[in-house]
C-alpha cells in the first residue's frame, strides 16, 4: 500500500508549518519574566489532577481487563494489570 499526498494536503501542511512557526517566533519574543507563586501553585495543581487521572485510568482498565478475564474463563490472570486474589 503506497501513501499518496494530493497537492492539495502538501499545501495545507506547508501553511501549517509556517502558522506554527510564525506564532513560535512570537512567543519567543515576549517577556515572559519570572512566573509567580500563584503560577507554580497551579502548575503542582494541574500535574497532581493529572496524575490522579493516570491512576484512576489504570485502576479501571486493570478491573475492566480482570472481568474480562473472569468471564471468559481465562486460566491465569498474572498479565494483568493486578495479581489474582488467589495469589495472596
Amino acid at each position: 500500500m503506497k501513501v499518496r499526498f494530493s497537492p492539495w494536503s502538501l499545501a495545507g501542511l506547508s501553511l501549517v508549518l509556517v502558522a506554527v512557526l510564525l506564532a513560535g517566533g512570537a512567543a519567543l519574543a515576549q517577556d515572559s519574566g519570572t512566573p509567580g507563586p500563584l503560577a507554580a501553585l497551579m502548575g503542582g495543581a494541574f500535574l497532581i489532577f493529572f496524575l490522579g487521572f493516570i491512576v484512576a485510568a489504570y485502576v479501571y482498565m486493570g478491573l475492566a481487563l480482570q472481568t474480562i478475564a473472569d468471564k471468559t474463563n481465562t486460566p491465569t490472570r498474572g498479565w494483568l494489570g493486578f495479581p489474582s486474589p488467589t495469589y495472596f
